[in-house]
């Protein structure tokens, strides 16, 4: 039976997961993201403390520059991340965070062992395993 830690190891995901402090800029968090090509980043409680608080996405940071003024350019990463977070664990069947992500309207799942978050499932990877 295929889990989640098979999807994420054949993807490469698995232990590279990126992560931003809730205190920095959410220019940062766009910066990362566009670096790296990716859509979702893991909202860490501090630099020296991994414990994920939330995740911010490209749909975060995209309502956000839609009501940006001048004012906005200092914000933090904790004043718009998702703060509830659906996630699921490297044992989960695919079909099972597959159909949790789309009742949740989410294309991003962080995967949690013990409190942290381990690696980053997205809907692609899933998609690609089932092909």
């Amino acid at each position: 039976m295929t889990s989640i830690g098979t999807v994420e190891t054949t993807q490469g995901q698995t232990g590279n997961i990126l992560a931003i402090a809730q205190y920095e800029r959410i220019i940062e968090a766009a910066r990362l993201m566009h670096e790296n090509r990716i859509g979702c980043l893991v909202v860490a409680a501090s630099e020296d403390d991994e414990t994920m608080v939330g995740v911010i996405s490209e749909r975060d940071i995209l309502g956000w520059i839609s009501n940006a003024t001048p004012a906005t350019y200092f914000q933090k990463v904790r004043e718009i991340m998702t703060r509830n977070v659906i996630s699921c664990r490297s044992g989960t069947p695919p079909g099972e965070s597959l159909a949790q992500m789309k009742r949740h309207h989410t294309r991003h799942m962080p995967i949690v062992e013990n409190g942290k978050a381990i690696g980053m499932l997205s809907v692609r990877d899933l998609l690609e395993n089932q092909l």
